[in-house]
This record gives C-alpha cells, sequence and structure tokens, in this order.
C-alpha cells in the first residue's frame, strides 16, 4: 500500500465550523447605522465649530452641556452597537432589533404633515405609512433577528469572533 505524498495530513479537529456569511439585513442594518452616527458627529462637531468661533453664542451653558452629552453619548452607544453586531454578540443582535422596532413604531405613529394634492395621493400616503413601510419593516426586522441565516450568524459570535 503506497501512501500519497500530495494527499493532506489527517487531522485531529472533527467538528469544523464554517463562519456563516454576514445576511444583507445586517448589513443594511450597518450601513444605516454608520450613516446616522456620521451625520451626527458631524452635527456634533459643526455644534462645536460653531460655538468656538463665535458664531453662535450660548445663553445657557448648561442646557448647551446637557445637549453635547447627550450627542456623544448616543454616538458611543450607536459605535458599540455597531461593534456587537459586526462581532455577532447576541447583544447586539436584540439591541438592533430594538432599534429596528423603535423604528418602525416611529414611522407608524408619526404625525404626517404632508399636503396632499388629491385624495388619491393622500390615500397612497396611507397606503404606504399604515401598509407598506410598516411591512417592509417588520421584514427587516426577522430577518435581522430571526431568520435562520441570521440565527446561525450570530451564534458563533462566542466562538469565532
Amino acid at each position: 500500500m503506497h501512501h500519497n505524498p500530495y494527499s493532506p495530513p489527517v487531522s485531529d479537529v472533527e467538528n469544523v465550523t464554517d463562519v456563516p456569511s454576514r445576511p444583507v439585513s445586517v448589513w443594511l442594518f450597518l450601513a444605516i447605522m454608520l450613516l446616522s452616527t456620521t451625520s451626527l458627529t458631524i452635527g456634533l462637531a459643526r455644534s462645536l465649530w460653531l460655538v468656538a468661533t463665535h458664531v453662535f453664542h450660548i445663553t445657557n451653558y448648561t442646557i448647551f452641556a446637557m445637549a453635547i452629552g447627550l450627542r456623544v453619548l448616543v454616538i458611543v452607544l450607536s459605535v458599540t452597537v455597531m461593534i456587537g453586531v459586526v462581532r455577532a454578540k447576541n447583544w447586539g443582535r436584540w439591541i438592533g432589533i430594538a432599534l429596528l422596532c423603535a423604528f418602525a413604531l416611529w414611522s407608524f405613529f408619526r404625525t404626517d404633515t404632508t399636503h396632499y394634492a388629491s385624495a388619491a395621493e393622500s390615500a397612497g400616503g396611507f397606503v404606504g405609512q399604515f401598509v407598506l413601510v410598516p411591512l417592509l419593516l417588520g421584514w427587516w426586522i426577522y430577518s435581522f433577528g430571526f431568520s435562520a441565516k441570521a440565527r446561525g450568524y450570530f451564534s458563533v459570535a462566542d466562538s469565532v469572533f
């Protein structure tokens, strides 16, 4: 019996798991989070720049400091959530689901201030706000946190990332 010199060596590891790919819903969530966090950061920097260059005069320093602190807190939390989702942590998944649910509730219950030219346009706006957008966001929430691909992606965080 001859040994093939080109065959790979026998491995002791029997349970080799493939790292699941990141679902599209997670990529979309990360893209939106990155855009919104970048916008918040630019807004914070612009506010600080306007105050530093004396273009905008502060009348109440306490409210200004609280506003800046709140913006910094939101930016830090956003970056933390993005890191948790990128590293496929289970807490990142649940915070992402909570953020998507909050966005869905806001889009459903927001006040529509659009002026429509006709009743048909008004009906289209109603269908969009109360039917189409909630269905799309519900599908996004499901595919982000509860689909088989998402559960597979978020289940390997402790062993791989």
